[in-house]
């Protein structure tokens, strides 16, 4: 769719200052008073604790006894960790994060749709299934630091009529989806138009379509993540909501049609996000696995840079780097983003993993990704 607290280990060694002997007796033939007043012992201090090869700063801890983390609730900064600001994703709490992806998916309308009396009839998709659905909308857009949607009631009218579209005709019988012709069965002018507005799922229900949305599966969709950077436009305040079951089309007869274009929002509207997102997320999300779904993307709001940045994740569990292969996004959907994928290594619930995104002349973004298991 055109137009995204650290453990202290005690296993570093100290290091004590270099010199003379500094305890005992001046040396024969001394002056005994040129040392502590003669026979009194002199104290000295430890070296501060080495992690690795650095001493850990404020608000950091040791990881494992190689790497300085950041504690939970701060940011990489020019100099250490700094607070977190309020709302971000660096924010929140491991049990936050956990309660939200697990109410977030709570179901209480498994279909929702009532079909009219005739086949191309729009029927109606219920409140219950709409509130879901903007329910696991507004998860994931909690999870990247972003504003709630709300669904409008105007927009859901045309998308009801893309979703009935979609649940008759298979996708792969148009060149594009997203332009279905005259031809096709149950095609009116609304129904092609918020085709061309929508991002299009076949075969899920409506709220499962949106983790599909951000999973991006397929090497067709790897090439822009277009559905990913809808859900999570900054600007995105009013969406419209459209489901249908029962038709023909191949993915047993299910569509949902979600209308993304809008400007609306009036939530933060960061300078850079991320997915996964800074901070703990829920491992499930993290696999990144080069055209089959899930890969790691970075979005900047300043347009024509991001495509060409250098991005490096290390393994701070580990102080190992961990390679990704990195793949250009086409624009037009959402903010700019590039994407990358794990190359030889897999997310793991427990460790750290620092992203460090250099942009060149647009700066250099660092944050700490920390998959975690919420089962």
């Amino acid at each position: 769719m055109r137009a995204s607290s650290l453990l202290v280990l005690s296993g570093a060694f100290f290091l004590a200052c270099s010199g003379d002997d500094a305890v005992g007796p001046a040396p024969d033939g001394g002056d005994p008073d040129a040392v502590n007043g003669g026979d009194t012992p002199s104290a000295q201090d430890t070296g501060p604790a080495l992690c690795g090869t650095k001493v850990c700063g404020a608000n950091e801890s040791c990881l494992n006894g190689v790497s300085c983390a950041c504690n939970a609730g701060f940011v990489p900064g020019a100099s250490g960790c700094d607070a977190a600001v309020v709302g971000s994703p660096a924010s929140h709490t491991q049990a936050d994060v956990c309660k939200k992806w697990k109410d977030g998916h709570v179901v209480t309308t498994p279909n929702g749709f009532t079909a009219g009396a005739a086949q191309c009839d729009l029927g109606t998709f219920s409140a219950g299934g709409i509130a879901d659905t903007l329910l696991r909308l507004n998860t994931f857009r909690w999870m990247a630091g972003l504003a709630d949607v709300v669904e409008d009631p105007t927009k859901s009218a045309g998308d009801q009529a893309c979703a009935i579209l979609q649940a008759w005709n298979n996708p792969s019988s148009f060149p594009n989806p997203h332009a279905p012709p005259a031809s096709a069965v149950c095609y009116t002018a609304a129904a092609a138009t918020w085709s061309g507005q929508s991002n299009l799922a076949w075969g899920t229900s409506s709220p499962d379509s949106i983790d599909l949305y951000m999973e991006d599966p397929g090497a067709g969709n790897a090439g822009s993540l277009g559905h990913r950077r809808w859900v999570l436009h900054p600007n995105l305040g009013k969406v419209g909501i459209g489901f249908a079951s029962g038709g023909s089309n191949g993915f047993g007869g299910r569509a949902q049609c979600l209308g993304v274009f809008d400007t609306s929002g009036v939530g933060p509207k960061p300078v850079w996000y991320a997915w996964p997102p800074p901070g703990y997320v829920p491992v499930e999300v993290t696999p990144g696995v080069l055209n089959v779904g899930w890969g790691w993307s970075f979005h900047l709001k300043q347009g024509g840079v991001v495509g060409n940045a250098k991005i490096t994740v290390q393994n701070l569990s580990t102080a190992a780097d961990a390679p990704v292969t990195l793949k250009t996004l086409g624009n037009g959907y959402g903010d700019d983003a590039i994407s990358f994928y794990p190359n030889g290594w897999t997310p793991a619930a427990g460790e750290v993993y620092r992203v460090t995104a250099d942009v060149g002349s647009a700066g250099k973004f660092v944050y700490d990704v920390m998959p975690v298991s919420c089962k």
